[in-house]
This record gives structure tokens, sequence and C-alpha cells, in this order.
């Protein structure tokens, strides 16, 4: 929370950046684990 509370070098335009950035993060995460989890079931 600290560049949050340093407004000076971080604007709100680079906060929405890293919002969008990490959830697009999150998606490849979710899809990857999507297209793993049937192989590790089928294997177990």
């Amino acid at each position: 929370m600290a560049f949050i509370k340093n407004g000076s070098l971080f604007d709100s335009n680079k906060c929405r950046a890293l919002y969008k950035i990490s959830g697009y993060c999150l998606g490849v995460v979710r899809s990857i684990l999507k297209s793993l989890f049937p192989i590790v079931l089928l294997n177990v």
C-alpha cells in the first residue's frame, strides 16, 4: 500500500495499468490451470 501513499510516484494511470497487467496474468494462470487440471486428474 506504500505506492498509494506516494501519490507523486504513481498516478492513477499507472495504477490502472498495473491492475490490467495483474488481471491479465491471473487470466493466463487460470487458463493454464484449466488446461492442466484434466491431465492431472487423468494421470491420478
